[in-house]
């Protein structure tokens, strides 16, 4: 996007105020200081307000501090509770304190409340701006509260609904009460199994409740079942973000401060467990010349050899990926044992499906009188076999470097393949020895 700051005041106002926040957060970070300053002059304060929610959290505080006094408190008193908790996180507690003498006792003492709580919480990202009626008005006297206690500030989509004590109900959506009859009742409109989430619910909770029931906000409920704020689908984006990207990570295995080190420092944290990995190649080699009378014997061995090794990596593989993910899991037995289980399933659903394939073209579609009749047993029990220990090695191979203080992301990888591979060169040459010698 490009702007030409050789315009006038009047001008450059008129196209900057017509930006998205998003739009002008983008020019804003990539002009040049001089610039910055030319804008934040010239644009008015509502446009002001959707630009810096959009700056990165370490910059918003940096633009608010080159700001005067008076506009500080206007922009204060104009953005959201959940917008200056952002803001404020990174100042000190003496600025903090004093910026948020700008705002009314109550507001001060919702944002306060709101820096207290940890990045991991829900309600760490909630805000109060949200519209509740009670369930014992009146379809007429509810949908007049709402017209009149509503401002552009309020989220309206849903409406919360409490009973005489303040106590959380239910929900009901906006539309439900407009287009209801006067001879309906609250009741008739309120869903009592909305969910929620509670003040120390954990945030990536919230946003699979928000993701599973298909809502655009979720309250959050004190101990008391008190509505002290909502988290709406806008608020989760960036959160849904940083969750995907440390999956993608994990996944990849990376950890995410390795994105931090330079090529030389990577390559140091990686090349002792490629060594490692070199090691047990050469031993695989060894434990192949033990095996040599058996492959000369029976050469069509060597056919399947791909098959049992790629098998077992793939399932490993797999394993390995769900388990880096929830590595850090408290309850780790369910998903252990699941992921065995799982595992074993699918090596004896392709060992079965390979014992009658590898019949086939033994017999049918390459048949050689010099190729062992046992040899489908001996693929279809080593696939079986090896599949099994594949995937529990996915499993508890991170797991251990975990225990040690090994970096699992990095070490597991090629730990993995090496291992898989030894084994399964083992089970198969081994079983073959002693089925068909």
């Amino acid at each position: 996007m490009t702007i030409d700051f050789n315009r006038s005041d009047a001008t450059l106002k008129r196209e900057l105020n017509k930006l998205h926040g998003v739009d002008l957060a983008e020019l804003f970070t990539a002009s040049a200081d001089g610039e910055k300053q030319r804008i934040l002059s010239v644009i008015d304060i509502k446009t002001l307000s959707k630009m810096i929610v959009e700056l990165d959290d370490d910059l918003q505080i940096d633009v608010f501090r080159t700001l005067s006094n008076s506009t500080q408190s206007r922009l204060l008193n104009i953005l959201k509770n959940d917008e200056i908790r952002t803001l404020l996180l990174g100042a000190g507690e003496l600025e903090r304190s004093s910026y948020l003498a700008n705002l009314k006792a109550e507001q001060r003492a919702q944002v306060n409340q709101l820096l207290t709580y940890s990045e991991t919480l829900a309600a760490s990202k909630m805000t109060n701006e949200f519209i509740v009626i009670n369930q014992d008005m009146s379809i007429k006297d509810a949908t007049h509260h709402v017209v009149t206690k509503t401002d552009e500030r309020h989220y309206i989509e849903t409406i919360f609904v409490v009973d005489e004590n303040n106590h959380y109900c239910g929900a009901m959506n906006i539309k439900s009460l407009i287009i209801a009859r006067p001879s309906d009742t609250l009741s008739d409109l309120v869903s009592t199994s909305y969910p929620h989430v509670n003040e120390q619910s954990s945030l990536e909770e919230a946003v699979q409740l928000i993701a599973d029931y298909d809502i655009s906000a979720i309250p959050v409920i004190n101990s008391s079942s008190e509505i002290i704020g909502i988290i709406t689908a806008d608020d989760t984006f960036e959160v849904l973000d940083e969750i995907f990207t440390t999956d993608y990570q994990a996944f990849a295995s990376v950890k995410a401060h390795d994105s931090d080190l330079t090529a030389l420092e990577r390559s140091k944290r990686r090349i002792p467990w490629l060594l490692v990995s070199v090691i047990l190649n050469i031993i695989i080699a060894f434990l192949l010349m033990q095996f040599e009378h058996t492959i000369s014997t029976f050469i069509s061995l060597v056919l399947f050899q791909p098959l049992i090794l790629d098998m077992a990596g793939n399932v490993g593989t797999q394993s390995l990926a769900v388990t880096i993910l929830r590595i850090d899991e408290k309850e780790r037995s369910k998903f252990i044992w699941k992921e065995v289980l799982i595992s074993f399933l699918n090596a004896l659903l392709m060992s079965l499906i390979s014992l009658g394939l590898v019949y086939l073209i033994n017999n049918y579609v390459f048949p050689n009188n010099d190729t062992p009749t046992n040899l489908p047993l001996v693929v279809s029990i080593s696939l079986l076999v090896s599949m099994t220990v594949g995937g529990m090695n996915g499993v508890f191979l991170p797991l251990f470097l975990n225990k040690i203080g090994a970096d699992e992301t990095i070490a597991s990888g090629p730990l993995l393949v090496s291992l898989n591979d030894f084994l399964g060169l083992f089970i198969y040459f081994g079983l073959a020895t002693i089925l068909l010698m």
